[in-house]
């Protein structure tokens, strides 16, 4: 604009956008005016020759706005939203007009109407220009207008990596403006040729929280590598907006459970008189045990004080179900499988420490060193954190943990 009034002797422009025309001095703005096919024009001027500080505050600090409240029939408010600004405009606009003329030289009355419109409601309008009396109505319903399209805030399948017939934890959050709830379903892909794809069928889940995706009973992910989709129908029959850092995609690679493996050699350190392994190879004091007070939770395991570095190993020979990282709880952890039917859970494991041969399926043995004493995640100090698990690490509402301390006083050598 600045560019064509330079070059050009005299610049009309016409125009519905109170943007286009904040763009102008206000001396040169003129409102037109269709009544009945007359088209008339009335000049934006201030009140006085010599503008007041509040008059000039408003022209060149919120001109946009004022223009809108100017050219707007109707002004919608969102439900929610409380624009001080927009009524401090509207009231400043009343105030300027007051000087206009109508007809027989009575004094135009102002004609906006302020409105506050539901969320929902509010996404189906827009400002269609022309309207049928000239100008602009902000708030006019659109045929064609449409709602946002929702976004998978949160999709996350952990761990990444499982051991059959184990299912990964499912959580997901969607938002959509003006939904509170969207039809979801989750959608696993096998490499091509690899297997049939597995669905399920989220059903109707609420907008604007993170929920957990319950798998259906009798659910199975064959072993194999997927890529698990998350499928939305929101508002207005929308589909999910998939951006880079919300994609609504990840992997997750099944393993097959490794064969029971063979008994093992005792070790040369940490036997127990009893049937395992004290976890601790090395110098140690008890901590808190199960029912410590925690933030928000009591503890569900016992904490083994050791110095940092010191090897920690299996108590049974069995099968590594988990590596994982939760960087603000757990930090680095294993979960093992062992052969007396029972879950063990390992936590704050040193970084870098767990060695390429722990992963998701491979066979251990009763003291075979898994990784080291460290004070990774929600740590003040190194220590190990172990649990024992009945009915799995967290599978269904059967699971439980119990009181690993018997177990530990029973394997520690010390005691």
């Amino acid at each position: 604009m600045n560019r064509l009034n330079a070059v050009c002797t005299q610049t009309i422009v016409t125009t519905h956008s109170p943007l286009v025309a904040a763009m102008f001095p206000p001396e040169d703005v003129i409102f037109l005016r269709n009544s009945n096919g007359m088209l008339t024009g009335v000049p934006l001027s201030l009140t006085s020759a010599v503008p007041s500080n509040h008059e000039q505050h408003l022209f060149y600090g919120w001109r946009h706005r004022l223009m809108a409240a100017l050219m707007h029939e109707y002004v919608l408010i969102r439900e929610g939203v409380s624009d001080v600004a927009w009524l401090d405009a509207l009231q400043t606009a009343i105030e300027l007009r007051q000087d206009w003329k109508g007809e027989a030289g009575e004094p135009t009355r102002f004609g906006t109407f302020v409105g506050v419109a539901p969320t929902a409601v509010a996404y189906a309008g827009g400002t269609p220009a022309p309207s049928v009396t000239g100008g602009s109505e902000y708030g006019a319903a659109l045929a064609n207008a449409q709602p946002s399209r929702p976004i998978a805030s949160i999709f996350t399948v952990n761990p990444k990596v499982v051991v059959a017939p184990r299912l990964p934890r499912l959580r997901v959050r969607v938002d959509q403006p003006g939904a509170r709830t969207v039809r979801a379903r989750l959608v696993f892909r096998p490499r091509p040729g690899a297997g049939a794809i597995v669905k399920i069928d989220a059903g109707t889940i609420p907008t604007g929280r993170r929920i957990a995706v319950t798998w259906p009973a009798g659910s199975q992910l064959p072993p194999g590598s997927y890529r698990a989709q998350l499928i939305v129908r929101g508002l207005g029959g929308r589909v999910l907006a998939r951006t880079a850092r919300a994609r609504g995609m990840t992997a997750v690679t099944v393993r097959a459970p490794a064969a029971p493996p063979a008994p093992a050699p005792a070790p040369v350190t940490g036997q127990a008189a009893g049937p395992g392994v004290f976890p601790v190879a090395g110098p140690h004091t008890y901590g808190d045990g199960i029912g410590a007070a925690r933030n928000g939770h009591t503890h569900q395991g016992q904490d083994i004080l050791a110095a940092e570095g010191t090897p920690v190993v299996s108590p049974l020979a069995g099968t590594v179900l988990y590596v994982d990282n939760q960087p603000a709880a757990a930090g680095w952890y294993i979960v093992i499988h062992t052969v007396d039917g029972r879950d063990m859970f390992f936590a704050h494991c040193q970084e870098g420490s767990i060695p390429v041969t722990i992963a998701p399926g491979a066979p251990v043995a009763a003291g075979q060193p898994i990784c080291l004493v460290g004070h990774t995640g929600d740590a003040t100090g190194p220590h190990l954190h172990f649990e024992i698990w009945v009915g799995g690490w967290r599978v269904s509402a059967a699971s439980h943990f119990i009181d690993p301390l018997p177990d530990l006083q029973a394997w520690d050598p010390t005691v």
